[in-house]
């Protein structure tokens, strides 16, 4: 072949350099072109190449599993600790309260619908779920919560001074009095309590008295008609409406 010819097939050199060419890589010139190049052909496979898989555990061998994370606050249950058991409650985003549910009324607009959780390995406490004060109880002189009391109720949540705990309870069972005075109170009242009966404790507020969950002020609450509850509730402005 000609250099002429050798020309045509090699654009890429000058005519007359290929003795030069070949002289300087025969002198130990490195080529840095083809250096990269073959890098980048090495990398490039090495990419190319699969993975192997993870290897499964033998049969028979423990596994070691990634502790479970801890719930967000929001979804904890809140622990009460009582004299010898604990009883937890979870806050729950619904307006009905149904039977074993219970409504917390601090202020119109600070309000709760707690029920029972079962017991949890986290829990925050039941700081949200105490109140200061003292039940009122001049409200239950009949043995009932009276429907005449009802807007007298209302007012008083209103003005900021009283908070309210309030319960769907089947056994807030009103019996007949002895006296005869009260039967009549009984007959308008009392027998309407039965129909669908609920407690409620309304809380006079004092900063001086020592905080006390919510759920206990029951204890010393009153027997009141599920449906004037509601009302109240309604008067308030609080969205919370009981299911007896």
């Amino acid at each position: 072949m000609s250099d002429w010819t050798e020309c045509l097939h090699r654009p890429s050199m000058l005519c007359g350099e290929k003795d030069e060419e070949e002289h300087r890589r025969g002198a130990g010139t490195v080529d840095m072109g083809e250096v990269l190049r073959e890098w980048w052909r090495e990398q490039d496979a090495s990419r190319r190449t699969p993975q192997p898989a993870p290897q499964q555990p033998a049969p028979g061998a423990s596994v070691e599993t990634p502790p479970a994370p801890i719930p967000q606050t929001s979804t904890l249950p809140i622990r009460h600790k009582g004299l010898l058991l604990s009883s937890y409650w979870q806050v729950v985003n619904d307006v009905y309260a149904g039977v074993g549910d219970v409504a917390v009324v601090k202020s119109p607009g600070e309000y709760y619908v707690i029920r029972r959780a079962p017991k949890s390995r986290h829990w925050i406490d039941d700081t949200q779920l105490h109140i200061a004060g003292v039940v009122e109880k001049r409200l239950c002189i009949y043995g009932v919560v009276l429907s005449r009391d009802v807007e007298r109720i209302a007012w008083a949540l209103r003005s900021g001074r009283y908070a309210l705990v309030a319960a769907c309870d089947p056994r807030a069972v009103v019996r007949p009095p002895r006296r005869e005075e009260l039967y009549n109170i009984w007959r308008s009242e009392g027998y309407v309590v039965n129909t669908s009966p609920a407690k409620m404790a309304l809380i006079r507020l004092d900063p001086a008295k020592k905080p006390k969950f919510a759920v206990d002020f029951l204890k010393s609450g009153c027997p009141i008609y599920s449906h004037y509850l509601n009302q109240i509730l309604q008067m308030v402005g609080v969205p919370v409406q009981l299911t007896c």
